[in-house]
């Protein structure tokens, strides 16, 4: 549960700095001016990195669980979304 602090704590970090650019989110830039493209890019890399945020702290929950057999399919899953959004917030 002590990991799941750090990530949460960053989760809402990032959410106070950036509240600002969240109001540019939108599904596809499309024929937009270059600045307006980016600062939709920007709220897709902040919604990439929230996510990260936020099934690392799902699987800092979990981890405190593993011994329960019932959860390791869950556990797996989060392990496997934990590296997706790590490579997409990379990218």
């Amino acid at each position: 549960m002590n990991y799941s602090i750090i990530s949460l704590l960053a989760l809402i970090l990032n959410i106070i700095i950036n509240r600002g650019a969240y109001k540019t989110v939108r599904i596809r830039a499309g024929k937009l001016e270059a600045e307006l493209r980016a600062s939709v890019r920007y709220s897709h890399f902040l919604l990439l990195a929230n996510s990260y945020f936020t099934v690392d702290v799902l699987w800092g929950i979990l981890y405190e669980y593993r011994d329960i057999d019932a959860l390791f399919p869950f556990l797996y899953i989060d392990c496997i979304l934990y590296f997706l959004f790590m490579f997409l917030t990379m990218l």
